[in-house]
């Protein structure tokens, strides 16, 4: 809750990719963010609290249509150990998402601590293994499912 009320999200800097640091000191002392800024301050805040989280990188749908692609990765979001299982989230999709090139606030739980085979419709990490499930997504398959 803190990151989504303390920390906004650099639009300006997503349109015009000029990226800035986005380790999680700048961003908390900047109180902005892209992705990556967000994904790792809420792996900071949870390592501060002995929570096992990782920063995962990958392949995204359904935050900006604009932008998804299977050039390369473009998006970050965590995995937090939470009573011995894995959980997913998106910081940023939980706030909101991309519309006509604006970012629209909109609280939406379904990016958080979401069922993996839930969460692969949307997030295609770089790491299958990060996928939380017993049979793999490819990124082929990954852009053809709905």
């Amino acid at each position: 809750v803190w990151i989504e009320r303390n920390i906004e999200f650099d639009l300006h800097s997503y349109q015009t990719n000029h990226i800035p640091p986005q380790n999680a000191m700048v961003v908390y002392m900047g109180r902005r963010a892209l992705s990556k800024g967000y994904a790792d301050l809420f792996t900071l805040f949870c390592q501060n609290n002995e929570i096992e989280c990782r920063t995962l990188k990958g392949y995204t749908k359904g935050f900006d249509p604009e932008k998804e692609h299977k050039d390369y990765p473009n998006h970050f979001w965590n995995a937090v150990r939470i009573d011995n299982y894995w959980y997913l989230l998106d910081i940023p999709m939980c706030i909101g998402k991309i519309e006509n090139k604006k970012f629209t606030k909109k609280y939406n739980e379904d990016y958080l601590l979401a069922p993996p085979v839930q969460f692969i419709k949307s997030h295609l990490p770089i790491h299958a293994s990060w996928q939380l499930l017993e049979t793999h997504v490819d990124l082929n398959d990954f852009f053809s499912q709905k």
